[in-house]
């Protein structure tokens, strides 16, 4: 195991082949970058391109059999309605610090379809729209409950690290102008069908339904936080809460949870067991977390959260993937096939075991504008090990 020099990640870095040359292209509304709004740099992009986004935008964005990393940058957070499909393996998708919401009544946010790649999240607010009823009028009409924050399907590796994933709320029963409009019901906070999903300190919440009475159609429903049909899901120090039922577990998916929550709105129950497994691991969730974007020479922090008397090491690659481990508490989350590491960190001593270190981007070699990495932390005690959540981290020219 090689000890790690918290100043500098000049040693992990060097340790990795880097993949093929892949491109930097600057989004800003402001008319200073590349492109002016993020579809139209996508549909630019080449396999592997970083997108840096300066300003603000709210934009549909369909990312389709293409690995592309999207980070907000200069504390600008962008906005989008984003769909990912159809990656293939070894293909992965990267989101750091990106708002994700659907700009329209009923709609789901984030949609996952059909992925044998990766696809990773970080520091995102995942929120679905809120409900719709429209005129109803000798009960002709229609209503739209509310959409789900996350929709995943037929993925093979997701990961959410640190993000609020919010179902839409339903709507209220009104009256207006002689019309009547019907309550809808709210949207799930995530629904993963054969789907593998990975939730590292994410707030997870389901949409309530709206209030009035129902005149025309079937009474509102409140929604689940968490929804699995044939499924394979884990929650390390996540707090989940339904609008209605918490969590609702079908054939053939499984649970498994570590120093989470799980709350049920007013009408529901914690937990809807269809068929399916809920595996409660004990012990401490860890956090692992390092600045991104981070340019070449450009300070950041490393922060961590463990417990005091925590050893705390990590690993490095350039890919991400699914390997669940049930023995140490997590999954762990990166790709062998550009894994470099162990690196030791050290101990962890302060009684409430957090410990941020000081890093410094490295620089590497000219013909490279952007790479993004990513890490993950294990900690050992006397109970053994158990794996903290994973980070991933974009490293810039410092030219840009």
């Amino acid at each position: 195991m090689h000890r790690f020099r918290p100043l500098l990640l000049s040693w992990a870095v060097a340790a990795l082949s880097a993949p093929a040359m892949a491109g930097v292209i600057v989004v800003s509304s402001f008319g200073t970058g590349d492109f002016t709004n993020v579809p139209d740099a996508v549909a630019a992009a080449e396999e592997g391109d970083t997108l840096l986004v300066q300003f603000v935008q709210h934009d549909p964005v369909v990312i389709s059999g293409k690995s592309l990393t999207i980070v907000s940058d200069h504390n600008q957070v962008p906005r989008m309605r984003l769909t990912v499909q159809d990656l293939g393996p070894g293909q992965r998708v990267v989101l750091r610090r990106v708002a994700i919401f659907p700009f329209a009544p009923g709609n789901s946010a984030l949609e996952l379809h059909d992925n044998a790649g990766s696809v990773w999240l970080e520091d995102c607010d995942i929120a679905g729209g809120d409900g719709m009823s429209s005129a109803f009028t000798g009960c002709v009409g229609f209503t739209a409950r509310g959409g789900a924050g996350l929709v995943a399907e037929n993925c093979a590796s997701v990961a959410l690290v640190r993000c609020l994933v919010r179902g839409g709320m339903g709507t209220d029963a009104s009256e207006s102008g002689g019309s009547h409009f019907e309550p809808t019901s709210g949207g799930p906070g995530a629904e993963l069908a054969a789907s593998n999903v990975a939730f590292y300190e994410c707030t997870i919440e389901g949409g309530a339904k709206g209030e009035g009475e129902a005149l025309c159609g079937p009474p509102p429903a409140s929604a689940a936080g968490l929804e699995l049909d044939g499924s394979l899901a884990l929650m390390s120090g996540c707090a989940l809460a339904g609008g209605g039922d918490g969590v609702r577990l079908g054939p053939g998916s499984e649970l498994q949870t570590l120093d989470s929550t799980i709350a049920a709105g007013a009408d529901g129950v914690p937990l809807v067991d269809d068929g399916g497994v809920l595996a409660e691991f004990t012990g401490t969730a860890r956090s692992f977390a390092l600045t991104s974007p981070l340019r070449e020479g450009e300070p950041g922090t490393l922060a961590i959260q463990g417990v005091q008397g925590d050893v705390v090491s990590f690993f490095l690659s350039f890919g991400s993937g699914t390997l669940p481990m049930p023995a140490r508490q997590g999954w762990f989350l990166l790709s062998p096939s550009s894994l470099a590491g162990p690196y030791l960190l050290g101990t962890i001593s302060t009684p409430g075991g957090t410990w941020n270190l000081p890093v410094v981007g490295p620089h590497v070699q000219a013909s490279f504008e952007a790479l993004t990495f990513h890490l993950q932390a294990f900690f050992v005690d006397g109970g053994g090990v158990t794996l903290g959540s994973g980070t991933v981290f974009t490293l810039v020219d410092a030219s840009l």
